[in-house]
């Protein structure tokens, strides 16, 4: 038997995008395919990539290996032909539901090896992660098994649970959670953030891919977790260097980032409409100063950094946010706040043995970019 929740409190069905049009896949599949287009692959070079400084190789290098990684088109259109294909088989059996796709698939951080994330809104209130979310859940997996071209689907029990399983068809993986509302709330703010300056995109996802050669991006393993290093360098193009690259959104559209917003007004096609930048600093130097910021300046002991705020705060400050899901043991060793529910992104870096390994690897790979301004000398573990 399907659980379902009270009707009264049932999401009635949306998803970030606005406007939809149907088709068939490829694989004969029926799908509703939403009508958003990514940004456009580009195989030159941004107008102010080459400054005619010492930067640019190093800026040429971070563009080009941006550009050989990052999602592609083809990718976001099979990811949204599944997404069309997914919200049919749930509508079948949570008739009024939202299914959204969230994270970096749609912020624009995404490489083409990138999981889907999903999330599946049944009712505007939050649940119980651990009980209800699990029950729901477990009947999805009973769902997702009887298609044949879904496979590897198992249940993962975690603060948010998730269902993971894979697309035979597109060889897309899915990571399916319930009513975590805030990930489509993040989502919109970063997708924003990216919108915003042409550098943001290319140095959130270097430094992914950084972290993932070094073994520091799996918060499984209490290291950091994707989402916490795009934190991490959105708030140093806040704050980290002068002038700023980015503002703070939250300050300045607090109406547009509320915590508590009815997720289904949110748009990713919004734009902003905020000054350019006085930042003309190339992309290299940009990329230098992430890791000068972070190896020779932050102070991980006493601060933690808040994207909401747009700058680095006390780590006391942060520990007692009134936020019911704020916990004062979370914040540890790597404190990041989140934008909306004021909590720690980096609670996984608990460890210090391991913080003390990562902030070695951040001070290393400093030393060798300072030393050799190529991408090539931080690229390899």
């Amino acid at each position: 038997m399907i659980r379902r929740p009270p009707r009264s409190t049932l999401f009635p069905y949306t998803t970030l995008f606005r406007s939809r049009q149907s088709s068939s896949s490829s694989d004969g599949r029926e799908d509703v395919v939403p009508v958003l287009r990514p940004l456009k692959s580009n195989l030159g070079y941004p107008p102010d990539l080459i400054q005619g400084s010492d930067w640019d190789n190093l800026s040429i290098q971070i563009w080009s290996k941006f550009m050989s990684c990052k999602q592609t088109d083809e990718m976001f259109n099979k990811k949204m032909r599944l997404h069309g294909v997914l919200i049919q088989i749930m509508q079948k059996h949570y008739p009024m539901c939202g299914l959204y796709v969230v994270g970096s698939s749609m912020t624009m951080f995404g490489t083409n090896s990138s999981d889907m994330d999903m999330c599946l809104m049944l009712m505007a209130n939050d649940i119980d992660q651990r009980v209800h979310a699990i029950n729901i859940l477990r009947d999805i997996l009973r769902i997702i098994k009887s298609y044949d071209y879904f496979v590897k689907a198992e249940l993962i029990r975690a603060k948010v649970p998730i269902l993971e399983f894979r697309d035979s068809v597109s060889g897309v993986d899915i990571d399916l959670n319930v009513n975590n509302s805030v990930g489509i709330r993040n989502t919109h703010l970063l997708r924003a953030y990216s919108n915003l300056d042409w550098r943001v995109s290319p140095l959130v996802l270097i430094v992914k891919l950084w972290a993932r050669i070094h073994d520091i991006n799996d918060a499984k393993n209490m290291t950091i977790s994707s989402y916490s290093l795009a934190l991490m360098v959105i708030h140093y193009l806040q704050y980290g260097v002068t002038p700023p690259v980015l503002p703070s959104l939250q300050k300045l559209f607090p109406h547009k980032f509320l915590p508590g917003q009815d997720v289904r007004e949110l748009s990713l096609y919004e734009k902003f409409q905020v000054p350019p930048s006085k930042n003309t600093y190339p992309l290299g130097h940009l990329l230098w100063g992430f890791f000068h910021y972070y190896a020779n300046i932050f102070n991980f002991e006493e601060e933690a950094i808040s994207v909401r705020r747009g700058s680095k705060v006390p780590k006391h400050y942060v520990k007692f946010n009134s936020s019911s899901k704020n916990i004062p043991g979370m914040w540890k060793c790597l404190c990041i706040e989140e934008p909306f529910d004021w909590t720690n992104t980096a609670r996984a870096v608990y460890d210090e043995d391991v913080f003390a390994r990562i902030k070695n690897v951040f001070l290393t790979s400093f030393t060798k970019l300072n030393k050799t301004t190529s991408l090539s000398s931080i690229m390899y573990s």
